[in-house]
């Protein structure tokens, strides 16, 4: 994603009234020492002194100018909505000084986190929490304006893991019903985009339903009752077959539709060919 704004070069006070100069060599040395193996700087809210959950990670640092941006990542969904709704209008990055006790790359300049401000944090369950130190010796903390545009690439990367993460879910829904028989899997890609069409409405909101309803999900229950169409194994047993066992034979409703119909003849001319059961020849087309 667009990496955010956190610090720029120069003389300023810090969130204790103290009056910091940090140079761009302090910045670059930040980016070059800057390792998540040896300290992961979290995205937090406010200036925590100790264990607090972590919302976002930073994934590493950059300089533009004399402006030092951080990328991050691991964003947590009820964080991404607050940051989307604007509740934070400045980002503030916390330092370990060079000769700070607790500087994991001593010597250095070095990110301790990025600090969003502006908003009570969301009550949000499981997340990591970083490890800080009480005794903040040797750490300084800065606040900046969040920028408009920094604000909108974070929404962007926001929409995007939603997007990702809905298609996810579609692709193991479809795929669920392939595998208990109620979806034929010629039928895959048009189930597929009739669930996303379905997404989309729901998120424009064009389409009303009782609160807790979506389109999507209506969607989901219909194709979920669907019969099974496809039965994974012999459909005429020894029992029950009143034809020769020398012939494969189906019997169809008069509405199975066309295609089941064909699929079924092709498994089952697979199977006369390979001298397998139904399963495995229903795997050897689709493989």
């Amino acid at each position: 994603m667009k990496q955010i704004e956190i610090f720029k070069a120069g003389k300023r006070q810090d969130a204790s009234g103290q009056m910091i100069e940090i140079k761009l060599n302090d910045l670059v040395q930040a980016v070059t020492a800057y390792n998540p193996d040896l300290h992961e700087a979290p995205a937090v809210i406010g200036h925590p002194k100790d264990n607090a959950p972590a919302y976002a990670w930073v994934k590493g640092l950059n300089i533009e100018g004399e402006t030092l941006k951080a990328e991050l990542t691991q964003i947590d969904p009820n964080f991404a909505e607050m940051v989307e709704a604007g509740r934070f209008k400045k980002v503030s990055a916390s330092f370990y000084l060079a000769d700070s006790p607790h500087n994991p790359k001593p010597g250095y300049l070095y990110l301790r986190h990025v600090g969003f401000l502006g908003a009570m944090p969301p009550a949000v369950k499981g997340l990591r929490n970083p490890e800080f130190s009480d005794n903040e010796d040797g750490v300084v903390n800065f606040a900046v304006s969040l920028e408009e545009d920094e604000i909108t690439a974070l929404r962007a990367e926001i929409a995007r893991l939603k997007a990702e993460s809905v298609q996810k879910d579609t692709l193991e829904f479809t795929e669920g019903l392939i595998k208990a028989g109620r979806l034929a899997p010629i039928a895959r890609e048009k189930a597929v985009e009739i669930l996303n069409y379905a997404e989309e409405c729901d998120q424009a909101g064009v389409i009303n339903f009782n609160e807790g309803e979506s389109l999507a999900q209506k969607v989901r229950e219909f194709l979920s009752l669907q019969p099974q169409i496809i039965q994974f194994g012999e459909f005429a047993t020894k029992e029950n077959a009143p034809h020769s066992q020398d012939k494969d034979w189906a019997e169809y409703s008069e509405h199975t539709p066309a295609e089941i119909i064909m699929l079924d003849q092709q498994i089952r001319q697979c199977m006369r060919e390979n001298h397998v059961d139904y399963k495995t020849a229903f795997n050897l087309i689709h493989k």
